[in-house]
């Protein structure tokens, strides 16, 4: 599994078991992405899930030791049964990764092997993950208030703003529709105010709002009735 976003922190994983049968429970493993293409190589955690402690037919959430943070790449999350008579959900609909794998004799990265279903199959494991918000992301956020009003049935809507703390005051603000096609830009100024966006040539429809300069960038979703 890759995010499209870093720096993330991993801190649970989940999996949907379906059968316990003799009571062995199972582990739930995680790999860096560290070996030669890509493939598994550290493991940065495992967690036993005991008998009894979880539910059939069920999501089970199993946090980590300690959550991993992550500057980039991705990781593999290994399901590593505790005997035989335990079973995990699988699901076959479409679009299917092709990017599973088995490990048949011991729980080690030297071990994982392309699953003999892979085309056709995918296993219920997911991951829990969040994105890593620095102080000056929030503080970048909050200079630039929402789009109102939203939804937008008049010929107009506002924005406040206020840079006056900011390095640079001067910022573009750009309008995209849904399919990232450029349908208004303006050039503004004044580090202060409350910005008057013209939406009156604008389909009905969800549209991003993108304000930026050399030093931040911050959207705003807004949508448009007629």
């Amino acid at each position: 599994m890759k995010p499209s976003f870093f720096p993330y922190i991993l801190s649970y994983v989940k999996e949907f078991i379906t059968t316990d049968a003799n009571s062995v429970g199972y582990s739930m493993m995680v790999y860096d992405d560290d070996g030669v293409n890509g493939a598994p190589l550290t493991l940065l955690d495992s967690v036993f899930v005991a008998p009894g402690t979880f539910t059939l037919n069920a999501w089970t959430t199993t946090n980590l030791t300690t959550p991993i943070l992550k500057n980039s790449g991705g990781f593999y999350i290994l399901w590593y049964m505790g005997g035989d008579g335990v079973g995990i959900g699988t699901v076959s609909t479409t679009p299917i990764s092709n990017r599973t794998y088995e490990v048949l004799t011991g729980s080690a990265a030297a071990n994982f092997s392309a699953y003999r279903d892979r085309e056709t199959t995918e296993f219920m494991i997911r991951a829990g993950i969040s994105k890593v918000v620095s102080v000056s992301e929030i503080e970048k956020d909050e200079l630039f208030g929402n789009i109102y009003p939203n939804p937008a049935s008049s010929d107009i809507v506002f924005m406040a703003y206020d840079l006056t703390s900011a390095a640079n005051t001067a910022f573009t603000v750009s309008i995209y529709d849904t399919k990232g096609q450029l349908v208004q830009s303006n050039m503004v100024s004044s580090p202060k105010g409350t910005l008057e966006l013209d939406v009156r040539s604008l389909e009905a429809g969800l549209y991003l709002c993108k304000i930026s300069n050399s030093t931040m960038q911050v959207e705003r979703r807004f949508t448009v009735i007629k």
